[in-house]
Parts: C-alpha cells; structure tokens; sequence
C-alpha cells in the first residue's frame, strides 16, 4: 500500500511541476497589458486629414467632355473623320452595362444606338445608324468607340 501511495504522490508532485511550467511558459510568450497599450496613438484627425490630401493628390483630369478625333478608312477614297466625346463615367458604363447580352458579349447594335442617342459621336452630328448605309469602316467605328469608353471608364484619357 506504500507503494500505491507513493506513487499517487509522485504523479500528483509531478502534474502541480507541470502545470506550474506550462503557466509560465504562456506567460512569458504573451505581452503584457502595458507592452500592448505602447502602440502610437494615431489622432483621428490627422488620418481623416492624411485621407483628404490622398482625395486631392490623387485626381485626375475630369474625364467628361475629353475628345479624341478618329480616321476611318485611312489613305482611301473612303476616308472621313469622327470626333468622340467622352460623355463621363456614368454614362458610358450605362452605354456598355445596356450593350452586354446575358452571355458578356456585346451586342453592337444596341452599343451604336446608345452611342448616337448620347452624342459621344459629336461631328459629325449622326442621328442614325443609316449613316452607315453611305459610310464604310462601321465595324472599325464600334471597336474604336468601345475602346475609348473603357479608357475613359479607366481614367486613361488625356
């Protein structure tokens, strides 16, 4: 029965041995309250203020009303001049959210329609689509429109 006992308080010496190591072993690898609160203050105001120069440094020229001139049919017979007008960030996104079909592909028709009907093309002045029943380079004019949109979308146009 000595044994026995003996035992037992040798196994109960040795768990108190070490849960006593175990709480100090997390003790030492936790900071402290006071080690954690020494990080820098940071004044609210002054990053509202940092945020608000960042608004300012970071504009760009006012993307609306930027055109570009394009020549279709270049070095022809065929050869005219379109001015785009770039009709600002709303306006050309709805110009390409109302073009894309369900499956994410443009639909060109309705691209050029809404292209006209918000004057990015603004010289010559096009009321239709049938403008091109007497103009080659249609196809040529919606690839070039869609690029300058997504530049202007982008904040690319200058």
């Amino acid at each position: 029965m000595d044994n026995d006992q003996n035992t037992q308080e040798n196994e109960a010496q040795n768990t108190q041995e070490n849960e006593a190591q175990t709480t100090q072993t997390t003790e030492a690898t936790q900071p402290t309250e006071a080690a954690q609160d020494t990080k820098p203050t940071v004044n609210l105001a002054d990053e509202m203020a940092k945020h608000n120069k960042q608004y300012e440094t970071s504009a760009i020229v006012d993307q609306k009303g930027i055109t570009k001139d394009i020549v279709l049919n270049e070095g022809t017979q065929y050869e005219y001049m379109l001015t785009l007008q770039f009709p600002g960030v709303a306006t050309a996104s709805q110009i390409e959210d109302d073009a894309t079909g369900e499956n994410g592909q443009i639909r060109f028709t309705d691209l050029m329609q809404a292209v006209i009907d918000n004057d990015v093309i603004v010289r010559p002045h096009i009321k239709s689509l049938d403008f091109w029943n007497t103009h080659k380079g249609y196809g040529q004019v919606g690839a070039e429109v869609l690029r300058f949109l997504n530049k202007g979308i982008n904040g690319d146009l200058k």
